[in-house]
C-alpha cells in the first residue's frame, strides 16, 4: 500500500506540472476550475487502485470496488492463478452497477458501430447511465440486436448506416433526428477495422480498406454530427469521443494499414477538438491496447501469449474497461478535457 501511494503522489505532482504547461496553451477562454482538477485526480487515483486491484493474487475471491466517491459498486469477479502464469480472468457485470444521479448522461447517443466489441459495450455503458442511444451498424439487424441487450428498452434506436459513404451518413444522421425529435448530442465513433499484413504484401485494397472504415468514416460521421448540432442551435453543447488505438502511436509490425489510419484519428481528434471547442463541443479520443474483441480471433494462441508477455497486467483488456472510459469522456465530469488521448491499455508502450 505504501508503494501504492508513493506512486499516487509522484503522478499527482505530474498532474500538476502538466495542468501547469496546458493552461498556458489552453484553446478555451477560462481557468482551471478546482472541481475539474479534482476529478481528474480522483479519475487517476481509482484509475491507479483498480491497476493496484487487478495483479494477480495467490487467492480466488470476490472483491467490490468503489469505482468513485458516490459509491457506485461493481462486482468483479476474478479467477486468480499462479503467481508464476500471469493470467487473470476478470468478468464485468454492468448490471450491478447503480448510476449515481450526478454521474448520469441524460443525452442522447449517436453509436457509431455498437454490433459488437467496444462499440456494444459503450452502447451498454451509456445506456446505464441513462442516455438514450442510437445505435448505428451497417447491418441493421446486427444493430437491433445490441438494443436487446441495452436496460431502457425501446427508447433506443437502431439505424443502418455505411460509415464509408456519406451519403449513408446524412440519411442515418436525418433519421435518428426524425425519430428521436432532436439531433444527437453525443457521439462515438466506433466503427473499425484491422487487417494483418507485412508492408511488402500489403494491397491497394486492403490498405484502402483500413483508411476508408478507421479514418474516413469518422470524419464523414464527425461532420454530420457536428453539423446536425450546430443547426439546432447556437446554445447547442456536444461531446465526441472517437476510439483510436495505442497503434496509432507507437505503430506496429504486419498492421501499416491500421496504424497508419489510427495515427490519422489521433491527429483528426486534436484538429477537431482546436476547431469546435470554441463552439461548446468538445473532442477526445481513447487509444485502446490490446482489448479482448473478436478482432482478436484471427491471431494464433502463440501470438496471444506473447502479446499478453508485453503487457504489465498480464492480461488482455475488457470492452468495458475501454467502454467506462470513454462514458466519463463524454460525461460532464471532463468538462475542462478537449484533445485529450486517453491510453487504455494495461500498461503496455508506456
Amino acid at each position: 500500500m505504501q508503494h501504492l501511494v508513493e506512486e499516487m503522489n509522484f503522478h499527482k505532482a505530474m498532474c500538476v506540472r502538466w495542468l501547469d504547461v496546458a493552461a498556458s496553451e489552453s484553446t478555451h477562454t477560462r481557468d482551471w476550475m478546482p472541481v475539474e482538477v479534482g476529478e481528474m485526480f480522483v479519475w487517476l487515483a481509482l484509475t491507479m487502485l483498480m491497476a493496484h486491484l487487478s495483479r494477480p493474487r495467490t487467492y480466488t475471491s470476490p472483491a467490490k470496488l468503489c469505482l468513485h466517491p458516490h459509491h457506485i459498486r461493481n462486482t468483479w469477479n476474478r479467477t486468480h492463478t499462479a503467481p508464476a502464469t500471469h493470467e487473470t480472468t476478470t468478468t464485468l457485470h454492468l448490471e450491478q452497477i447503480e448510476p449515481h444521479p450526478q454521474k448520469r448522461i441524460p443525452h442522447f447517443v449517436l453509436q457509431s458501430s455498437g454490433e459488437s466489441g467496444i462499440g456494444r459495450a459503450c452502447c451498454q455503458v451509456l445506456a446505464r447511465e441513462g442516455a438514450q442511444v442510437v445505435v448505428t451498424d451497417i447491418n441493421l439487424q446486427a444493430a437491433k440486436h445490441t438494443l436487446t441487450l441495452l436496460p431502457g428498452g425501446r427508447q433506443h434506436v437502431p439505424v443502418a448506416m455505411d460509415v464509408r459513404d456519406r451519403s449513408s451518413v446524412e440519411d442515418a444522421m436525418k433519421s435518428a433526428q426524425d425519430q428521436c425529435g432532436a439531433p444527437p448530442s453525443l457521439l462515438v465513433n466506433c466503427a473499425g477495422v484491422l487487417t494483418f499484413a507485412p508492408i511488402l504484401e500489403t494491397d491497394d485494397d486492403t490498405w484502402q480498406k483500413n483508411i476508408d472504415v478507421n479514418l474516413t468514416g469518422m470524419f464523414l460521421v464527425t461532420q454530420a454530427f457536428a453539423t446536425s448540432l450546430l443547426e439546432n442551435g447556437k446554445d447547442s453543447k456536444g461531446a465526441i469521443v472517437n476510439i483510436a488505438s495505442i497503434g496509432g502511436k507507437i505503430g506496429g509490425t504486419n498492421m501499416s494499414g491500421y496504424t497508419a489510419s489510427k495515427g490519422g484519428v489521433i491527429s483528426l481528434t486534436k484538429t477537431c477538438a482546436a476547431e469546435l471547442a470554441s463552439k461548446a463541443i468538445r473532442v477526445n479520443c481513447v487509444l485502446p491496447g490490446v482489448i479482448d474483441t473478436a478482432m482478436l480471433a484471427i491471431l494464433s494462441e502463440e501470438t496471444r501469449v506473447h502479446f499478453k508477455h508485453l503487457i504489465p497486467l498480464g492480461r488482455f483488456g475488457y470492452p468495458e474497461e475501454v467502454a467506462e472510459v470513454v462514458a466519463f469522456l463524454l460525461s460532464e465530469r471532463s468538462s475542462y478535457m478537449v484533445g485529450a488521448c486517453v491510453e487504455v491499455t494495461g500498461g503496455s508502450a508506456m
